[in-house]
């Protein structure tokens, strides 16, 4: 038997064993393991695998372990503070599972590399394992060296993974299909009680030119940036945001080229609380978007609040970065489009927003300031 949180992490503490009366008054504390399945007052070793925790009994006898340790595992055991991120590349490719990418935690130190074995859930995985997930310098994934192998990235059920940033998480993985952020808690509750001051998707799938399915981002929040989030994704057809939400509070995001040459991007929709009130860049938003029609986008385009593009903001990149430069340009397939809800009114540069859209024939934007 091994002692375990409800996702099979062994914990790391040692097992006291003590026994109770009727009353819950203690009678006994032998300091050592009871026999498993006996009635019997005489401790003796059973097969436990350390590392354990500490437990109490809760009747006069030793119950059996079996039905305690359900128990318990179903009521008390949850990921402790200090358990550590990991993710694990499945290399293996005689693997089922093959190609996967799967994000989990352990109370356990693992040592990073090539040609690891894990047990998550109760199954095994060999693979390259990480440790670190996030981008810290540079323009490169921290999976870059298996970007040939990944094809699907999630994680492991009943896990919780706290990004501190999804920046270039995934750039440049051209072989990754689907995505899925089931499990991606980007609020304050984490186990570390890390304070999260740069929620960015900055380029987190740019170059991934197999991406087809994206799971699961209504269920973020805190987002500060998305900026090239999806760049050059050239087999995405689909997005659907749902109700994602940006950092409360403050201005500044961005969501410049966020599908900025993706060709086969046909339709974008969110949820009903989407909100971009604080987003201050939407330059060439969707340039390059040859395959997006009107009715793909128009009901996406209602829900953008964009009081805030260009708003407090200082002019970067020629003066075209807070901006709705070239937003629309190259989006060849769009024949009419109704902007009369966008609110302009500190918006710096337009310059190219409609650059070569060769299909355009019905155009409102009568409440532009």
């Amino acid at each position: 038997v091994t002692l375990a949180n409800e996702n099979g992490t062994p914990f790391n503490e040692n097992i006291e064993w003590y026994r109770q009366d009727a009353d819950g008054n203690i009678i006994s504390n032998e300091g050592t393991e009871p026999t498993g399945n006996s009635d019997d007052d005489t401790p003796s070793t059973p097969d436990v695998v350390a590392p354990r925790i500490t437990v109490p009994h809760m009747l006069a006898n030793y119950l059996p372990l079996a039905g305690f340790f359900s128990t318990l595992l179903a009521k008390d055991m949850v990921p402790g503070d200090g358990s550590t991120e990991y993710a694990i590349a499945i290399t293996d490719s005689a693997s089922s599972h093959y190609g996967e990418l799967i994000f989990f935690r352990s109370n356990e130190t693992l040592e990073p590399g090539a040609d690891k074995t894990v047990t998550i859930n109760g199954v095994e995985y060999t693979g390259r394992l990480y440790n670190q997930l996030y981008f810290s310098s540079g323009t490169t994934s921290p999976f870059d060296d298996v970007k040939a192998v990944v094809t699907k990235a999630y994680v492991a059920e009943g896990f919780k993974i706290y990004p501190r940033s999804c920046r270039y998480m995934c750039a440049g993985l051209s072989n990754l299909q689907s995505f899925d952020f089931a499990g991606f808690d980007f609020t304050t509750d984490s186990p570390s009680g890390d304070a999260f001051h740069n929620m960015a998707m900055t380029s987190m799938f740019r170059g991934c030119t197999s991406l087809t399915e994206v799971k699961n981002l209504g269920n973020l929040v805190h987002i500060t940036s998305m900026d090239s989030m999806f760049e050059g994704c050239t087999a995405l057809e689909e997005v659907d945001f749902g109700n994602l939400g940006f950092l409360d509070g403050a201005s500044g995001y961005g969501m410049s080229r966020l599908f900025y040459g993706c060709t086969s991007l046909k339709r974008v929709s969110a949820g009903s609380e989407f909100n971009t009130t604080n987003v201050a860049a939407m330059n060439e938003m969707f340039s390059g978007c040859s395959a997006l029609t009107a009715e793909g986008v128009q009901p996406f385009i209602n829900q953008l609040d964009t009081s805030g593009v260009g708003r407090g903001a200082t002019y970067s990149n020629n003066g075209n970065y807070y901006s709705m430069y070239r937003m629309f340009s190259d989006c060849s397939s769009l024949t009419s489009l109704d902007l009369s809800g966008f609110n302009t009114s500190n918006v710096k540069s337009m310059g190219g927003m409609f650059y070569n859209c060769s299909g355009l024939t019905s155009l409102d934007v009568s409440n532009f300031d």
